[in-house]
């Protein structure tokens, strides 16, 4: 069995687990936006794929990966800039 048909095989069981255990905190907007975003992504890379080269595949994927590691320390990396773009409650 291939990688991506265990995956298409878990993921989805699992995330069920995940919605119905934290029923009580999900807000449901934002769940919306996520499931169509999520969505246009899936198709978008499911097009992209037959398109683009494995390399270049692995490189988007690699910068993406840093992007999201360097947004999630970004409060550390650059606090002053952080403290100028982060909203106040």
């Amino acid at each position: 069995m291939s990688t991506f048909a265990i995956n298409l095989a878990v993921v989805p069981f699992s995330s069920l687990v995940g919605a119905l255990t934290h029923r009580k905190n999900i807000d449901i907007k934002t769940g919306a936006y996520i499931i169509v975003g999520g969505s246009i992504g899936l198709l978008a890379g499911t097009l992209l794929v037959g398109i683009i080269s494995r390399v270049i595949l692995a490189i988007l994927f690699l910068l993406s990966s840093v992007a999201t590691v360097l947004e999630m320390y970004f409060y550390k990396l650059a606090p002053r800039i952080y403290k100028r773009i982060n909203p106040s409650p």
